[in-house]
C-alpha cells in the first residue's frame, strides 16, 4: 500500500487515509478492524485506540517512506 503510494505520487492520502480513522464513529472503528468492544474500558478507551492506530499508520508510513529514500539515494551513487 505504501509502496504504491509511493510511487503514483499519494503519499499524502496515506495521512488523509490515518485522520478518516480518527472520525469513525467508535462503533464503525470496532467494527472496521474487529475489536469487541468488551475489550475496551469506556468510550474514552475506544477514541484513544483510535489516535493510537492512526498515528501508527502515520509513522510506519514514514519509516517505510524513508526507507524508499535512502534505497533511491543509494542508487543514485552506483
Amino acid at each position: 500500500y505504501v509502496k504504491a503510494k509511493l510511487t503514483t505520487g499519494q503519499f499524502e492520502d496515506i495521512a488523509e487515509d490515518a485522520n478518516a480513522v480518527r472520525k469513525m464513529s467508535n462503533d464503525e472503528f470496532i467494527e472496521f478492524f474487529g475489536y469487541d468492544k468488551q475489550d475496551f474500558k469506556d468510550e474514552n478507551a475506544i477514541a484513544k485506540r483510535k489516535n493510537e492506530v492512526a498515528d501508527s499508520i502515520i509513522k510506519r508510513a514514514q519509516k517505510i517512506k524513508e526507507a524508499f529514500d535512502t534505497v533511491d539515494s543509494l542508487r543514485e551513487v552506483i
